[in-house]
């Protein structure tokens, strides 16, 4: 596998860890602005801040946006508005859809794929070509950049927001290193450690409740 395809590889597994980790934060904070005050009645709408649920249109935006770009990839209609108003179970649905769709299109894929030209129409109407390797960076970024607005929500709410550095992904071997995924299947190593499940770090690093500051 050549360097630029297993860098993309790489990328879109760390988007997938990412995404998890900040749904899974979402969920957490929701459960905690709806539980149940002394007395046992849950606090008014009015007395709940909207900032969790700003997060989640935020992070079905995200997936939505993935799905959109599978789509126009793929040479087919998009089966989800870019801003849906999705629950977070369906968030959850439609990550988990997107993830498979990237691995199976990356399946297939070759250097060669990530120069193949993407030919669209944008939400403006305006019809725009860019090569799949452009789409797959765009996608890394734009879902970074909502991340990083969700975190700024949580904050604001004194929630806790999800840890989601690439530095942070790497040291924690959430990821699996370039080295190994540029090797072919044969060359593993017997006994090499396989990386953990993007849902069981999100986890573990949920369990650990400790607000890392920030730091590179």
């Amino acid at each position: 596998m050549s360097l630029l395809l297993a860098h993309h590889r790489r990328t879109l597994a760390y988007d997938d860890w990412a995404n998890a980790a900040t749904l899974a934060s979402i969920v957490d904070w929701h459960a905690a602005t709806d539980k149940p005050r002394s007395g046992g009645r849950k606090p008014s709408r009015s007395a709940r801040s909207r900032a969790p649920e700003r997060a989640r249109l935020l992070f079905a935006h995200i997936v939505a946006a993935e799905s959109l770009w599978i789509a126009r990839i793929r040479g087919e209609r998009p089966a989800i508005a870019v801003w849906p108003d999705l629950a977070l179970d369906d968030c959850e649905e439609q990550h988990a859809a997107v993830v498979q769709a990237w691995h199976g299109l990356f399946a297939s894929f070759r250097s060669q794929h990530l120069e193949r030209s993407v030919t669209y129409v944008n939400s403006k109407g305006e019809r725009w070509v860019s090569t799949i390797g452009d789409i797959v960076t765009h996608v890394v970024l734009h879902s970074a950049y909502h991340r990083g607005q969700v975190a700024a929500l949580a904050r604001s709410d004194a929630a806790e927001p999800a840890y989601t550095d690439f530095i942070h992904c790497v040291r924690n071997a959430c990821i699996e290193p370039l080295g190994a995924v540029t090797a072919p299947p044969r060359a593993t190593r017997r006994g090499s450690r396989a990386a953990p499940s993007a849902r069981a770090t999100a986890r573990r690093d949920r369990s650990k409740r400790t607000t890392p500051s920030h730091r590179s």
